[in-house]
């Protein structure tokens, strides 16, 4: 429970910051995506909660961060 609230809480994160990505500054928004992407493309726990999770996240949010998984690289 404790792993699924603190998934949770990055999730609301990264979604409060994609509602405003383009107002970052270049090298920001790249950290942020690199991050972002590493994170539900690459990290067990987190890939699998957002899986898991996509039907309960914000769509909008959910299509930005398939868009950077889908990345090549």
């Amino acid at each position: 429970m404790a792993l699924s609230m603190r998934e949770f809480a990055w999730w609301q994160y990264r979604a409060q910051v994609i509602r405003h990505v383009d107002e970052l500054g270049p090298g920001d928004r790249i950290s942020f995506d690199t991050v972002a992407r590493f994170a539900y493309a690459n990290s067990g726990i987190s890939r699998l909660w957002f899986e898991e999770a996509k039907p309960l996240l914000d769509a909008d949010a959910v299509r930005y961060v398939e868009k950077l998984i889908a990345q090549p690289g």
